[in-house]
């Protein structure tokens, strides 16, 4: 028999054997109160139930014969695109505290086909959510959730609740066992039992954030087009005009294995783990190379760990200028990572560098610093100057944290015109915001210390438990708050998913998280190929180099969806209105049989195209738009998501797990 997988928690039932509840329950203090549905006056104490529109039903069950718990069975007769309009929900009294952990366990048995919602989530808009389910699976029998989460800001007793949303699908579905306790932090994570994969803070099956994104994508990322088309003062009706995107203001980069990027670079014997992993694909080496380079998808690089400074006086140094070199022959801008990691352990001979005096191993650092910016001028268009400094901090806590600033001075010294980049190693993937904000309170202070913060660099290698997109834009959101006009990169992203259309389906949310954010200026991709991913799942392209869905989304996304390739005619004025991508375009105008080419920029704001066909030089040209009002044909409207309904895939049914009846 074969199953459908929801497409992020389909359920891992472990195959131990089940005992009774609460020997399965982790000491700690229970924050909710009628989970076994024994109390009821004209419904189950405790709980709110809502139904909006008379979607479904609510209908206590005595306990099973054998079980200590009643039930509440819900049946849905009627589907809602916001599944809370059938709603179960209990507010959290107790206050919980930072560093306690939130176990959370129940039991259902749902009707074929049917689905359902269960969050954590705090009880202020827009509700985020702290944990996210979606179960659809198994059908028929009663099966067990067990989920731990933690706790990474105090929080008001009130101030967050559980809910089970029931309209997304027909069907019926019953719950007992509802207990969720909060656990000391003294108890190890990895005791409490989890039989999901869990998201932290957002839901990818959320299409009401979804479809609000698609919005800021086409209010922040494009904007009307007026092309006048014109003889001296004679307009020239029914002219051809196309409009041919040629680059984008928000980058797409790529970290690429500086070895497999240079003739004889896998010669060097400390490479040989990445020559093992690759094996027969180096007969591929050259489809990686011309996906890089030749591919249009990436415009710019970065070399994975050649410039950082154990790898790069290991062997970076042998080939980093070759391949940098290619890269800006070919116009892609290219990214330095990094001048510095503040940790012992990234340097040459962390022992050596630990046995020096605190101004000593200052002055070592600040030298290394000068010398990559020395070595390297003109090779790399950006630098991060500081990489992980609130991950990585045991070597300035030795030298003083004076270091920090005194390492973007040295690099401003020698580096005048190039944007200069703190790198951030976690915080946009933690289950709260509370490592950005530690972030930002460092440019701060660094810009304080006279020590010049061009832009953030956030690292983005997601594995499980998943980080939702709307986690990433409250977090993005802080730093365009707190940072104004300070652009962030997404560095080094990846998504280590099993399943391939899950991970499609989920990178392309991450990107349209990305892409409404105007302050994001670019996202790079790490570990693109099977053949040299340590993670071989969070690949784009597989062993053979065919494109994985990831891979094929992608480039549909980048290539075409956002990306304007148009042909439109005038009217009768001479005049055609468009709504474009941001960026810098070929425009080719034709009229009976003659041409004229030029290059134009599409800027926010707006832009009108004239053409003038008596100049021969230059007979295109652009301007700031200043006619108003426009056309409703190009105004923002909101956009719906194609893909409303969650992807799924066929899978092979789990192994039977026992029943608790």
């Amino acid at each position: 028999m074969r199953v459908r997988a929801s497409l992020i928690l389909a359920l891992l039932f472990l195959p131990a054997a089940v005992r009774a509840a609460d020997e399965e329950l982790p000491k700690g203090r229970e924050i909710i109160g009628n989970g076994r549905f024994d109390q009821s006056t004209t419904g189950p104490v405790g709980w709110m139930t809502r139904d909006s529109g008379g979607l479904g039903s609510f209908k206590l069950v005595p306990p099973a014969k054998g079980q200590t718990s009643g039930a509440l069975a819900v049946q849905c007769v009627k589907t809602s695109p916001r599944p809370w309009y059938l709603e179960l929900r209990q507010r959290i009294g107790d206050q919980l505290l930072r560093g306690e952990r939130v176990f959370i366990t129940f039991e259902y048995k749902i009707s074929k086909d049917y689905v359902f919602h269960f969050y954590w989530q705090k009880e202020t808009a827009p509700w985020p959510k702290m944990l996210a389910l979606r179960l659809s699976e198994p059908v028929g029998v009663w099966h067990k959730v067990q989920v731990s989460v933690p706790v990474d800001e105090d929080l008001a007793g009130g101030a967050t609740s559980i809910t089970f949303h029931l309209a997304e699908s027909l069907g019926t579905v019953e719950l007992r066992n509802i207990r969720v306790i909060a656990v000391s932090p003294r108890v190890d994570p990895a005791t409490l039992p989890s039989t999901v994969e869990p998201v932290f803070g957002g839901d990818f099956y959320d299409n009401d954030w979804r479809n609000a994104a698609l919005y800021r994508i086409a209010e922040n990322r494009q904007s009307p087009v007026r092309i006048l088309v014109r003889q001296g003062r004679k307009p020239i009706p029914e002219a051809k005009v196309h409009l041919r995107q040629t680059s984008r203001p928000f980058s797409v980069g790529v970290e690429a294995k500086t070895p497999l990027l240079v003739e004889g670079g896998l010669d060097e014997p400390q490479l040989q783990a990445l020559v093992a992993r690759l094996d027969d694909a180096r007969s591929l080496l050259p489809a990686y190379r011309r996906k890089i380079f030749e591919s249009g998808l990436f415009d710019a690089l970065t070399l994975e760990t050649a410039l950082m400074w154990r790898e790069h006086d290991a062997w970076g140094k042998n080939m980093a200028k070759a391949a940098l070199q290619t890269a800006k022959a070919r116009g892609m801008a290219t990214h330095g990572h990094a001048l510095l990691c503040p940790a012992f352990d990234f340097l040459p001979d962390p022992a050596g560098y630990r046995q020096m005096t605190p101004e000593t191993l200052a002055n070592r650092l600040l030298y290394h610093v000068r010398a990559m910016a020395t070595e390297y001028t003109g090779l790399v268009d950006r630098w991060e100057v500081l990489f992980g400094p609130l991950t990585y901090d045991d070597a300035y806590d030795k030298t003083g944290v004076d270091l920090l600033p005194a390492s973007f001075r040295t690099a401003r010294r020698h580096l005048p015109g190039t944007p200069l980049l703190l790198a951030d190693a976690r915080g946009l993937m933690e289950p709260t915001s509370n490592y950005i904000s530690e972030t930002i309170e460092l440019v701060h202070w660094l810009r304080l210390e006279q020590a010049e913060v061009d832009g953030l660099v956030l690292n983005a290698r997601l594995t499980q438990p998943y980080t939702a997109p709307q986690a990433m834009d409250e977090r993005l959101g802080l730093i365009r708050r707190d940072l104004p006009n300070t652009p962030v990169y997404i560095a080094s992203l990846e998504l280590d998913v099993a399943r391939e259309e899950a991970q499609a389906h989920m990178l392309r949310d991450l990107f349209i998280s990305f892409f409404s954010n105007p302050h994001v200026a670019g996202v790079s991709l790490a570990n693109i190929w099977e053949a040299e991913a340590p993670k071989p799942n969070a690949a784009l392209y597989r062993r053979d180099f065919s494109p994985k869905p990831s891979g094929a989304m992608l480039e549909e996304l980048l290539g075409t969806t956002w990306r304007t390739d148009r042909e439109v005619t005038t009217d009768e004025r001479g005049v055609v209105w468009l709504r474009a991508f941001h960026g810098t375009y070929e425009v080719t105008v034709s009229v009976d049989g003659d041409k004229r080419q030029g290059t134009v920029t599409v800027a926010p704001g707006g832009t009108e195209i004239l053409v003038d066909l008596e100049v021969r030089e230059k007979p295109i040209a652009a301007q700031e738009l200043s006619v108003k009002p426009i056309p409703d044909s190009v105004r923002v409207v909101p956009v719906k998501a194609s893909w409303q309904v969650p992807l799924e895939e066929e899978m092979p049914a789990p192994p039977p797990a026992p029943k608790l009846d």
